[in-house]
Formats: structure tokens, C-alpha cells, sequence
């Protein structure tokens, strides 16, 4: 199956400016002629850093997130790539890996030690759904930020607490010293909640659906991210 990414913007809530793209792997299916979800998400590291190459050149910004699973990120040797890549392109903004499933505490201070120490970002992806505060708490000294899906609630219809969820771990975050990122922004309304709760930064389809990169805007932006590189060089 072909691969390619399709980019979601991640944005300052009050300007609306992406600042971020989380790179999200698609497949073309060749019956119905479109892209979708792939068969797998288990791709070498290789093709992974390829297909990154490709999607930085069609980007607006250089700051990008793509996603990595337990099993990708448990393995040294795809570290050794991811870090050997960053260092090969200091030109880039940021790069950060989220991962999708909470890795055990071993993994996250022998492996994530060495992402970060590279310059590259770590996130934990779905938190207060798939990956849970007892799991995620003893993590945080050790990742960068955090995400909410809102999305994840909708799916399961376990919307009814979503205020309280998402005010906690926001609060989880700031007092961590954390990066928040609201995922599944789909409304006004989601929009006035997260100013409410003081979210600065968000991601859904309100700002902008994922796309091919290669349509995306070429005009390049010249601000430099001083605040979340302070952040990360100093969390």
C-alpha cells in the first residue's frame, strides 16, 4: 500500500496561527481510489523519516509531531534513527514524537531520556482515555506534554464529565510544568470552553482537517516559537 502523511494543524487558540502539524499516516486504497486509515501503523523507522522528509518540504512550518507506537518506541534502533535524523536537520523547528500508549518507566527514562537530550520533544497522546492518570502521572517528569482527545469521549458517548476531565488534566499539566495540547475541537462552543479553562493550544477539525501536505499553503511563517522552545529546553 502507498503511504503518505496528512498534516493537522495544531494552533494558538486566540490567533488561530498553526504553529504545529501532527503528521498522520494514510494509505491509498487503489478500489476506492481515496486515502484512509492504513493496514498497519507499523512501518519501519526508515520509511517513517522518508515520509517526513517529504511532508516538511510541503509544510508552512517546520515544527511537526508524528505518532510512534509502544513497540516503535520500546526499540533502540529506531531511536538511533529518529535521533540520528534530527541531528542531520537542525533546521527544524521542533520535532516531537507522541506516543500513543503510555510506555512503562524504564522505557520512558532509558529511551525517552535519549530523545529528549537529541531535541526531540515527547508527548503522551489521549490521556483520560486510553492512557489514564495512575499510568501517566509517574511519567510526567519525563515527557514535554500531554494531549486531551475530546474525540475519544465523543466516540465512547462518555461526554457527560468532559468539562471536569479536561479542566483536570489541564491543571495536571500546568502545575507539571507541562505543554496542554485540547484535541477534538470541533465547535464554537469547544472553542469558549477552552478559553474558559485557560487553553492556550489546540487541534481538531474546527482549525483545519487533515490534509495532503502537499496542499498545504507554501508561504513559510518567520516566527520564531521562543515560548515553547524556553519551555522545552528548560522542562
Amino acid at each position: 500500500m502507498k503511504l503518505t502523511y496528512a498534516a493537522q494543524p495544531i494552533v494558538y487558540i486566540d490567533s488561530k496561527l498553526a504553529f504545529r502539524y501532527e503528521l498522520l499516516l494514510r494509505g491509498w486504497d487503489e478500489q476506492e481510489q481515496r486515502w484512509r486509515l492504513p493496514d498497519s501503523f507499523e512501518i519501519p523507522a526508515e520509511q517513517q523519516l522518508a515520509l517526513l522528509d517529504k511532508a516538511l518540504a510541503d509544510l508552512p512550518v517546520s515544527n511537526v509531531s508524528l505518532n510512534l507506537s509502544y513497540a516503535q518506541f520500546a526499540d533502540e534502533r529506531v531511536a538511533d534513527q529518529f535521533i540520528a535524523y534530527a541531528q542531520a536537520h537542525p533546521e527544524i523547528e521542533q520535532l516531537t514524537v507522541e506516543l500513543v500508549a503510555a510506555p512503562n518507566m524504564a522505557d520512558i527514562k532509558q529511551i525517552g531520556k535519549r530523545y529528549r537530550e537529541a531535541g526531540i520533544a515527547l508527548a503522551i497522546d489521549d490521556v483520560g482515555s486510553d492512557n489514564l492518570y495512575d499510568k501517566v502521572a509517574p511519567l510526567l517528569p519525563y515527557v514535554d506534554c500531554v494531549k486531551f482527545a475530546l474525540q475519544n469521549l465523543r466516540a465512547t458517548g462518555e461526554t457527560a464529565h468532559a468539562e471536569h476531565d479536561i479542566a483536570f488534566w489541564a491543571k495536571i499539566a500546568r502545575e507539571s510544568g507541562k505543554l496542554f495540547t485540547f484535541e477534538g475541537v470541533e465547535s464554537s462552543a469547544d472553542v469558549c470552553l477552552a478559553k474558559r479553562l485557560g487553553i492556550t493550544r489546540a487541534q481538531g477539525y474546527y482549525f483545519g482537517k487533515p490534509m495532503a501536505t502537499r496542499d498545504m499553503p507554501k508561504r513559510r511563517y518567520n516566527q520564531i516559537l521562543e515560548n515553547e522552545h524556553l519551555h522545552l529546553q528548560n522542562g
